[in-house]
């Protein structure tokens, strides 16, 4: 799951990475890559990782013949961009020092796997029942590993939009210092943006939870988060 996702670095393609270090990416796509490119932290980081990757490859290959080379075979051609693609998400994985909270945003686009039963539970964290207070109404689940963790996650929709709940088993991993920390009936609350998604970091009974998708506003999570039923 997690090289499926590395293919594409907010808006950005591995592919087009791999393009523009290389200096094979057509001119008139070249601004509009350069562009998504800069406003995604990660999408840099993964371009300089890139073009390190392929400098080091330079280096210790053969002096090019004077004669003009046969074109490389299709196989050799797909191997050498599988090693880059690899070197890519191996950085994805290692350099964010977050790896199960970046899989948990993801796992808020993917397809539920099996129905949300009434008073779910995963590791100790029963998952609300959001629908008469709010109406976010459960729509689907999936379990999953996140970072190497287990999770479980929940689906939650209202007027069209979908936020997911999910759980990692294990000791917290604590909550990230990027974004702003709110506190909410005495809740601390990790509250950022990625990908696109509003994104809600917080704990209960000792495990990391935490909330993404796509709202209209971001008091939306932190109502959610916050929300204990009496």
């Amino acid at each position: 799951m997690l090289l499926r996702r590395a293919q594409q670095i907010d808006g950005v393609t591995v592919e087009e990475l791999i393009r523009l270090a290389d200096g094979s990416l057509a001119p008139e796509r070249r601004a509009d890559v350069e562009t998504r490119v800069a406003a995604s932290p990660r999408a840099s980081e993964m371009l300089a990782a890139q073009r390190r990757s392929l400098a080091a490859t330079r280096a210790f290959a053969p002096p090019a013949p004077a004669r003009t080379p046969a074109r490389a075979p299709r196989g050799l051609v797909l191997a050498f961009a599988t090693v880059l693609l690899l070197v890519v998400v191996g950085v994805f994985a290692t350099t964010r020092g977050g790896g199960p909270l970046d899989d948990a945003v993801a796992l808020a686009a993917e397809p539920a796997t099996e129905s949300a039963s009434h008073h779910r539970s995963f590791e100790g964290v029963t998952f609300p029942d959001w629908g008469h207070e709010f109406g976010w109404h459960s729509s689907g689940a999936r379990r999953d590993e996140a970072g190497g963790r287990e999770s479980d996650t929940v689906y939650y929709g209202h007027m069209g939009h979908r936020i997911g709940y999910t759980v990692l088993a294990g000791e917290s991993v604590g909550l990230p210092s990027r974004g702003t920390r709110i506190v909410r009936d005495g809740l601390a609350i990790q509250l950022y943006h990625e990908g696109g998604k509003s994104v809600a970091v917080f704990e209960r009974n000792g495990r990391t939870c935490v909330l993404a998708g796509k709202v209209l506003a971001d008091e939306t999570l932190i109502k959610l988060a916050a929300w204990r039923a009496t």
